[in-house]
């Protein structure tokens, strides 16, 4: 940022406000950061870009533009998958075509501006998660602020954009992903609902999940009603396989129990969404269920779907279980699947037999890394001494314009009957 003002800027804007000109309700935009740790042994830098503003000033009519950071964050330092999150907010200065970097962790310059950053930010404002380390959040950052809301209001949709980087601190290792920046939905205010849901990812970013109880009643293979992606499963002594999940808000039609609550709004400033999440493979007569193909084409079925709660990261043996499990560990070979959401189900404390906050969508990362070397055909010998740090969002926009079937990720099950049956396509 710059503390230069240009005046003829300040003087036109002045004269329009003067004749009664305003975008008051003028859309603004949003990112999110899906995936944040905070630890002693890893940093999480965020770097965010803003556009929005007056070209040469960081305020107007003595109100600054500044950026709102909203962390929602695991409660206790268990992280555990069915744990909601505390929020943790604040606002922090910025300008037109502003960088901005800094560690979430708060192990380098205790959160506060990287890289020699001279702008005139709130130094008494650190911008990294609180709470004891270790600690698993989602990041939402918007330009809602009043500034641009009330007078400047160039905070329109596209605006803002950002990365994040996993740093481990002794040795370097690193991954990263951009953050997801949905697409536009209501006119915001700093304190209304954001909205991050499937439809609203052109990139894919979310899968979309479905409903399997509508009070009371099962779906019958409610895999189908909802987007999946797809993954492959590194054998086990390749290393270590990690989901990163952070349910996405959604309003669930009708609930799973009679006499339980509608939400009326989808809100992703909240932190008890839940949604389940459960690997899947289908059958040839088209419905689905849980478990893996391995390298043979053959499935490996288990029945596995797990409820998380605001954010999580978890082992593969976490989602895997029974023989399929066993088959990855002892065997060397690899295997794959879908990835498929349903509406979640956990009950928090208030045991009132209706799910929290139950919602059908998710975003899922998966990191594969390994801290020693790697022997890729378990027999023993090492065939690579060194170690490796990947790290894929999967993705699909089954639902996403132009419609089904288009872009992404997008992959489909056909299947022939020979000599003369029909192909059958399936869009899993």
């Amino acid at each position: 940022m710059r503390s230069k003002v240009f005046i003829s800027v300040l003087v036109a804007l002045a004269l329009a406000f003067s004749f009664g000109i305003t975008v008051k309700d003028a859309k603004a935009d949003q990112l999110m950061f899906p995936w944040i740790l905070k630890s002693t042994a890893v940093s999480t830098l965020v770097s965010v870009v803003n556009t929005a503003g007056m070209t040469g000033t960081y305020e107007f009519m003595s109100v600054p533009f500044r950026l709102h950071y909203d962390y929602y964050y695991k409660a206790t330092t268990a992280n555990l998958q069915t744990e909601t999150c505390i929020n943790h907010s604040f606002k922090q200065y910025t300008s037109k075509d502003d960088i901005i970097t800094f560690d979430a962790s708060g192990n380098i310059n205790a959160g506060l501006p990287l890289f020699h950053d001279t702008s005139p930010y709130d130094l008494l404002q650190p911008m990294h998660l609180i709470g004891d380390p270790p600690r698993r959040a989602f990041l939402l950052v918007d330009n809602d602020t009043p500034a641009f809301i009330d007078f400047g209001a160039t905070n329109v949709d596209g605006t803002l954009y950002g990365e994040a980087m996993f740093l481990e601190l002794a040795n370097g290792a690193a991954w990263g992903y951009i953050a997801y920046n949905a697409s536009p939905g209501p006119n915001p205010s700093q304190t209304s609902p954001v909205t991050m849901f499937d439809g609203q990812d052109d990139l894919g970013e979310v899968i979309g999940g479905a409903q399997s109880v509508i009070l009371g009643v099962p779906i019958v293979n409610p895999h189908a009603g909802g987007e999946r992606t797809q993954t492959v499963w590194l054998p086990d002594n390749m290393g270590t396989t990690r989901v990163f999940l952070t349910p996405m808000d959604t309003i669930v039609a009708l609930p799973s129990q009679i006499g339980c609550p509608i939400e009326i709004a989808a809100n992703q400033r909240q932190g008890n969404i839940n949604t389940r999440v459960q690997l899947i493979v289908q059958q040839p007569d088209g419905t689905f269920i849980g478990g893996i193909y391995n390298n043979d084409e053959e499935i490996l079925d288990f029945n596995n779907p797990k409820n998380i709660v605001c954010t999580s990261a978890d082992n593969i043996d976490q989602l895997v279980a029974g023989g399929a499990l066993n088959y990855l560990t002892t065997t060397g070979r690899q295997g794959w699947s879908f990835i498929g959401m349903l509406d979640g189900t956990f009950d928090g404390p208030d045991a009132d037999t209706c799910a929290d906050n139950p919602a059908l969508d998710m975003s899922i990362g998966k990191l594969e890394f390994t801290t020693t070397g790697v022997d890729f055909d378990n027999n023993g010998s090492i065939d690579m001494s060194g170690t490796f740090n990947n790290f894929v969002w999967l993705r699909d926009r089954t639902t996403a314009v132009p419609g089904p079937g288009f872009g992404t990720n997008v992959i489909h099950n056909c299947r022939w009957t020979p000599p003369a049956g029909p192909l059958v396509c399936v869009n899993p």
